[in-house]
C-alpha cells in the first residue's frame, strides 16, 4: 500500500546538527570553527527557513512595511559545541520583498580614518533602492563599499547575494509516495514495481527514468539487505519518493548497520575486482546523492538520491570528418533498448554516405548504456571490420566505462582518454 506524507526530507536544523557532529572532531584538532547562515526558501509556504551559526546577519526588506530587518539567531558556529541543538527559524515574505546576504568583509570594510562601513549603510541602500532589480541593488552595495574604503579592492572578501521576490506563483505541491519493505531479497520485485509506479507519474521519458532508477534502487536495497541487516529478514526498509518540477527523489531509510561512503574505494576498472561497483554505479547514475548515518540504535540511516527528468526524443548524433576518419559524437545521455536499433542503422547509413569506415565515437555526453546499447556497439564494430575499417571509443565517462569493464568489453574495443588520442592512433 502506498501512503502519502508531507515532509520526507531533513529540516535545516537536522542537516546542521548532523553536519556539526560530523565535522566537530576534525575542526577541534585544528582549532578551527565554521560560521555560516543556512537558508531555505519555501515558495509553497512563502517563507524563508534559516539557522544562524554565527555568520554575518542577512537583511530582509519588507515591501509591505517598507523597512529592513536583520535575520539572526543565537547558535554557536559549527565545531564549537558538538552537542549543539539547532532550531530552525521562519520569516514570511511577499512579492517585492528583498533578501541581502553578505560577508563580513562588506560590513567591516574600513575607511582611511578607521570607520567601518557597517550594516546600516547596507540597509539604507536596500531601503532607498528596493524598487530596482536585484542585480542593480547588488551593484549599488558593491560600489558604495569600495567608494567608502577608497580602495579598488577590499582587504577581506566581498561576497554579496541579493534575492528579490518578483512574483508569487503557485508551485505544485510535491507529490510524495512512501512504502515499507521487509529486509529480504525476495522483496526486490515489489521494490521495482514501486519505483515504476513513482516514475510513471513523471513527465518526459518515463521508460528511461524508470530503468535508471530501478537499477539504482535495486542496488541500494540489495546492499541494505545483505550488508546493513546482514541477511536478517525481520528488518524494515522504508522507501520515500517525491516528484517535483525538476525531477524525482528517493529517500531510503533503514536501521541496519550504517556505513561510511568515504570508505568505499573507487573500484579498479580492470575487470577482476568483485565488489565496489554497486556504490560506484549509483554515484555515477544519479544527479545528487547524500547519506546520513543514524546517530543512535533507534535512529535511521538515510540515503537520498535524485535524478532530473529525462526528456523524450530520438537518438541525436553529430559528426565531422577529420581527413579519412569519421568522428561521431553521441549527444544523448542514454543509449539503451529504446534507441539501440536506430543508432546502429544511422551509423551504418552515415558510414556508407560518407564512405568512411575508420570511426571514432566521442562518448563524453553518454552517462548510461545497457546491454542493447553495448550490442549496438558490437554490431557496428563488426560492420566496420567487414569494410576494412575500425572503431575506437574516446572520452568515455566513468559510469559507461564501468559497464564495459563489468562485461569485459574493454578487451574488445580500443578505448582512449580523448578524441585526439584516438585520432593519433589512427595515424600511426
Amino acid at each position: 500500500k502506498i501512503r502519502f506524507s508531507k515532509r520526507p526530507f531533513l529540516s535545516p536544523s537536522e542537516i546542521l546538527g548532523n553536519l556539526n557532529k560530523k565535522i566537530s572532531p576534525q575542526l577541534g584538532t585544528l582549532d578551527y570553527f565554521v560560521s555560516l547562515f543556512y537558508s531555505r526558501f519555501d515558495f509553497d509556504q512563502s517563507s524563508l527557513y534559516f539557522v544562524d551559526c554565527g555568520a554575518a546577519k542577512p537583511l530582509h526588506y519588507s515591501n509591505k512595511l517598507k523597512r529592513v530587518t536583520e535575520l539572526k539567531g543565537d547558535h554557536f558556529p559549527l565545531g564549537v559545541n558538538v552537542e549543539e541543538h539547532y532550531h530552525t527559524q521562519q520569516v514570511a515574505f511577499e512579492t517585492g520583498d528583498c533578501f541581502v546576504f553578505y560577508s563580513d568583509g562588506v560590513s567591516e570594510a574600513s575607511a582611511p580614518n578607521g570607520d567601518l562601513f557597517g550594516v546600516q549603510r547596507i540597509a539604507d541602500i536596500v531601503t532607498n533602492h528596493a524598487h530596482n532589480p536585484a542585480q542593480k541593488i547588488l551593484e549599488l552595495i558593491q560600489t558604495a563599499t569600495l567608494r567608502f574604503s577608497e580602495k579598488e579592492a577590499l582587504d577581506d572578501d566581498m561576497t554579496i547575494v541579493v534575492i528579490k521576490v518578483i512574483e508569487q506563483r503557485t508551485i505544485p505541491q510535491k507529490e510524495v509516495f512512501s512504502m515499507q519493505f521487509s529486509s529480504h531479497i525476495s522483496q526486490i520485485t515489489a521494490v521495482r514495481k514501486f519505483v515504476e509506479t513513482v516514475c510513471s507519474e513523471a513527465p518526459g521519458d518515463r521508460e528511461r527514468l524508470t530503468h535508471v532508477m530501478q537499477l539504482v534502487i535495486d542496488e541500494i536495497f540489495s546492499n541494505i539487505v545483505n550488508h546493513g541487516y546482514g541477511g536478517d529478514p525481520t528488518g524494515i526498509v522504508e522507501v520515500i519518493a517525491g516528484l517535483d518540477r525538476e525531477g524525482v527523489t528517493f529517500q531510503i531509510n533503514d536501521q541496519g548497520i550504517h556505513f561510511n561512503p568515504e570508505s568505499v574505494a573507487q573500484p579498479k576498472l580492470t575487470g577482476n575486482q568483485p565488489n565496489g561497483f554497486g556504490w560506484y554505479l549509483i554515484r555515477e547514475l544519479v544527479d545528487h546523492i547524500a547519506y546520513v548515518p543514524k546517530n543512535s540504535d533507534e535512529g535511521k540511516n538515510q540515503l537520498t538520491v535524485s535524478h532530473r527528468f529525462i526528456q523524450g526524443g530520438s537518438m541525436e548524433i553529430s559528426h565531422h570528418a577529420d581527413h579519412d576518419v569519421l568522428v561521431v559524437t553521441l549527444e544523448n545521455e542514454h543509449l539503451d533498448s529504446k534507441d539501440a536499433a536506430e543508432f546502429r542503422e544511422r551509423i551504418q547509413e552515415l558510414c556508407g554516405k560518407e564512405n568512411l569506415y575508420q570511426v571514432i565515437f566521442d562518448l563524453h555526453r553518454l552517462k548510461f548504456i545497457d546491454s542493447s546499447g553495448l550490442g549496438a556497439f558490437l554490431s557496428i564494430l563488426k560492420m566496420l571490420k567487414t569494410n576494412q575499417g575500425e572503431l575506437k571509443l574516446a572520452s568515455m565517462g566513468k559510469s559507461v566505462q564501468t559497464m564495459f569493464e563489468l562485461v569485459c568489453m574493454h578487451k574488445i574495443f580500443d578505448i582512449f582518454t580523448t578524441t585526439d588520442e584516438a585520432l593519433h592512433a589512427f595515424r600511426e
